[in-house]
């Protein structure tokens, strides 16, 4: 809500408070960096799932999770301490005649120093994290494959469900979109910290700005569209809101009516959704 009033009707709190800009561009640049590496951290634990090596197995489960997800926000919060001691509200020049507040790293070092930090950290490191671990699942899977024609009775594949094949396909068009989504913006910010900006650069940067943002909000859409899994999981959810506010079986008759579940966990899923709205 705030980036539509400052964008479209250029009302922005950050221009006039500096307390309220160093505390939400710190907030923001936080939660911009968490949603790629908790991206990454899934992408870890896909590895970790599909592997042969029963210790890296050992690493994707729910106790490693709860650990990891508090330290990914601590050290979040930690590499990005600098932001409230050196971002202020400046005056930029937008055109001949016309000029605008914002609120922005300061002038000189440390403006060089935002600029390569954020390519690096949020724009290139994570991307390249998430291809290679990508890439190192897809040959496990490639891997637990092979061993299908000589052992129907192979206890890998048994725990390889049709339900993580699906999880990884999912993460792979995840880390596809993030990719062609943060690329542009990545290119824009480092050729405007080498050569300088102009109006037309600026443009461009609002441009990448608004394909960065939707990255953030593509993720449910991808993950609706490409499994099976998510939808089964989607429909329970809905079915729960709807029996808790409404005491309504609605949902769950029409996802007993027009969907079959394919393996045992949205099978699982499947009872206990019609189990409920029964009761």
């Amino acid at each position: 809500m705030t980036r539509v009033l400052a964008d479209g009707y250029s009302i922005d709190a950050s221009w006039y408070s500096l307390a309220y800009c160093k505390f939400s561009y710190y907030i923001q640049y936080i939660f911009m960096s968490l949603s790629s590496w908790y991206l990454i951290l899934a992408c870890m634990d896909r590895y970790a799932s599909s592997s042969q090596h029963l210790r890296l197995r050992q690493f994707s489960s729910l106790k490693i999770a709860y650990h990891l997800i508090p330290t990914a926000i601590v050290v979040c919060c930690l590499i990005y301490v600098h932001m409230p001691i050196y971002f202020e509200i400046k005056l930029y020049q937008v055109s001949a005649t016309q000029f605008v507040h914002a609120c922005y790293g300061r002038s000189g070092v440390y403006k060089q120093f935002f600029n390569i930090f954020y390519v690096t950290i949020y724009c290139c490191l994570p991307p390249l994290c998430m291809i290679v671990f990508a890439c190192l699942t897809y040959h496990n899977v490639k891997q637990i494959r092979r061993q299908v024609v000589p052992s129907s009775n192979n206890q890998q594949l048994r725990r390889m469900k049709q339900r993580d094949y699906q999880m990884i396909q999912m993460l792979l068009f995840q880390i596809t979109l993030t990719i062609l989504l943060t690329l542009p913006i990545a290119i824009t910010v480092l050729y405007t910290t080498c050569f300088g900006s102009d109006v037309i650069q600026n443009f461009i940067l609002k441009l990448a700005t608004y394909l960065l943002y939707i990255s953030f909000i593509s993720n449910f859409y991808i993950n609706t569209l490409s499994t099976k899994t998510y939808r089964y999981e989607l429909y329970t959810l809905l079915n729960e809101l709807n029996l808790y506010l409404f005491r309504s079986s609605i949902i769950a008759r029409h996802f007993s009516v027009n969907h079959a579940p394919t393996t045992h966990g949205t099978a699982t899923a499947h009872m206990r959704t019609i189990t409920r709205a029964e009761q």
